[in-house]
């Protein structure tokens, strides 16, 4: 089992895309000091910052034609979607 990493210990996080679908702080980080995860776009410019700590995200390597990508996890999204529409609804 990896260790944890600290989050936002370094201000620079080199990744590959096996790291893929990217957040910040990452899913090797504690969460319990650190900002809500927030999702990253990295595939287009290979580089991206995150917007609450500053840390900037390098992508370190360009994936193999037949390479198997990770996926967005459905589950989480799905939560994400409900979350966004009861926030909507009882802002009124």
């Amino acid at each position: 089992m990896a260790a944890l990493q600290i989050p936002n210990a370094q201000k620079v996080y080199h990744v590959t895309w096996k790291d893929l679908p990217l957040s910040c702080p990452t899913r090797a980080m504690s969460l319990w000091n650190s900002h809500q995860r927030v999702y990253l776009d990295i595939q287009e410019d290979g580089a991206a910052q995150c917007p609450y700590c500053g840390a900037m995200y390098i992508l370190e390597e360009q994936a193999e034609p037949n390479e198997e990508l990770a996926q967005p996890n459905i589950e989480i999204e799905g939560l994400h979607h409900q979350a966004r529409e009861h926030t909507r609804r009882h802002a009124k």
